[in-house]
């Protein structure tokens, strides 16, 4: 059976019996999102009868579930183009939204003309830009999650996505769930996923060890961020940040479990960071005082003064720059060194 037949005959079952549960199971978004796969190919040869089914399904859904915003926006998605080419297409409680929508943002920002990487990379994008960008991105991600079905391959990923923007717009809790719901299978798979987002979710997994304290979290954010490191290409810009984010998520493991090889291998991540990082940018600070916590680390546990050395020097290139939201970290870097200074002295 072809997904617009099986799509077609849960929409028929559901208006003849009342029963919802052809509608709103995953089966249904298979059936779905295939007709959108199709679509976005290319290769059904009337597609905009398809579309309308497809956004009937998620109107059908809204009205079921009067809580199911994401399923309005779903639909709004796949019915904007069988709207403008003829409204007869689409239910008629839904003209007045279609007609006051920017049809075309709409569906740039959709799975109908984007496939999910390509979506993923501009809702990062709009995230960038103001908050009603990023109001605008987190509508659509959560519209893409919507219209993915559960087993896909791209969901963890743009679930992460999705994860960043909320953390930028101060909601923590729900961002660090959603991470960690797909931290294990990017861990599985983490082939052809942006090594941002592997590590990043390795840093939600760090957020998600202060609430549960579970040594499994930990590693968790370990091979996510090693995953990252791993995978990232020489050029790309993101790579001390790669670097840096492991040292953290290393260094972090070392103090709740006491292994040295971590803080060796924190250290290492550090430096390695630093090494890459470029002094004239805003994150410079962010990476110095990230290595400035490994060499205190290790300083503290060897008595080493080479290493504390070290850590004075890492701060000179770091005072005195414009690090943005990160330039309190130079003073705290300073402390830190003069802190154990002192004592030695």
């Amino acid at each position: 059976m072809s997904a617009l037949d099986d799509l077609r005959r849960r929409l028929d079952d559901f208006a003849r019996t009342g029963d919802p549960a052809g509608v709103l199971g995953d089966e249904a978004t298979v059936a779905a999102y295939e007709i959108v796969e199709g679509v976005r190919a290319g290769t059904l040869p009337d597609p905009l009868p398809a579309l309308a089914l497809a956004g009937q399904l998620y109107w059908r859904r809204h009205l079921t579930t009067s809580a199911d915003k994401v399923g309005l926006g779903a639909a709004a998605v796949l019915l904007a183009r069988p709207y403008a080419a003829d409204r007869r297409l689409v239910p008629e409680p839904l003209w007045p939204l279609l007609r006051t929508l920017d049809t075309g943002l709409l569906l740039e920002l959709s799975l109908v003309e984007s496939d999910p990487e390509t979506l993923s990379l501009r809702a990062a994008a709009a995230t960038d830009f103001s908050e009603a960008a990023r109001a605008l991105a987190i509508n659509a991600l959560e519209t893409a999650l919507a219209m993915l079905p559960r087993a896909h391959e791209a969901r963890p990923a743009l679930q992460v996505r999705l994860a960043v923007a909320l953390l930028l717009g101060g909601e923590d809790g729900h961002a660090t769930e959603l991470a960690a719901g797909a931290a294990p299978a990017l861990a599985a798979r983490p082939g052809g996923v942006d090594p941002f987002l592997l590590s990043q979710a390795g840093q939600f997994m760090l957020r998600r060890h202060e609430q549960d304290e579970d040594p499994a979290t930990l590693d968790a954010a370990v091979t996510l961020s090693r995953l990252a490191v791993d995978g990232i290409a020489p050029d790309n810009p993101f790579l001390a940040g790669a670097r840096h984010n492991l040292g953290i998520a290393l260094i972090s493991r070392y103090a709740a479990g006491g292994d040295p090889r971590d803080r060796s291998a924190a250290l290492d991540a550090a430096r390695a960071a630093v090494a890459v990082s470029d002094p004239d940018y805003p994150t410079f600070p962010l990476h110095a005082w990230g290595l400035v916590q490994a060499l205190t680390v290790a300083y503290d546990d060897t008595g080493d003064p080479a290493l504390l050395d070290e850590a004075g020097a890492v701060f000179a290139r770091a005072e005195g720059r414009d690090g943005g939201p990160y330039g309190p970290l130079v003073s705290r870097a300073a402390e830190a060194i003069a802190k154990r200074r002192a004592v030695s002295a």
